[in-house]
């Protein structure tokens, strides 16, 4: 019984600590959509555009960069949807939309060998923060 309750607490607090809210990181499967409520944004991973990361089992030139679609929509916008690519090493990394900034943190997985990831694998995390001013 003991071991359930702190399966559960574990359980509660990984989940808050991606849950979609203004000045936390959160992670969106692709094709996976959330909203966050107090900045009324609805966020939805829509496409791997390019993935041109250096495996780590090579030796490359340069890094390479990954490059995701995001669909943003607002509910004070009257709820006009833009869509923008953001990347891992090129810019931007970063969009400034509807009074916040949303940041792409990291893409997951990272190849280990040359070829490509099956889109059903990728994962990113996101930041969004208000803009300071």
């Amino acid at each position: 019984m003991r071991s359930l309750a702190m399966l559960t607490l574990l359980t509660l607090a990984c989940a808050s600590a991606t849950e979609p809210a203004v000045g936390n990181e959160f992670r969106l499967d692709f094709g996976e959509a959330v909203t966050v409520p107090e900045a009324e944004l609805w966020l939805h991973f829509v496409d791997v555009v390019e993935d041109s990361r250096c495996p780590t089992r090579v030796l490359c030139v340069w890094e390479g960069d990954a490059a995701i679609a995001i669909e943003i929509v607002s509910n004070l916008a009257d709820g006009d949807a833009v869509t923008d690519t953001l990347h891992t090493t090129l810019e931007p990394k970063s969009v400034t939309i509807f009074g916040y900034v949303l940041q792409l943190v990291r893409v997951d997985p990272y190849p280990s060998v040359p070829g490509g990831i099956p889109l059903e694998r990728y994962r990113i995390t996101l930041r969004l923060d208000p803009i300071e001013g």
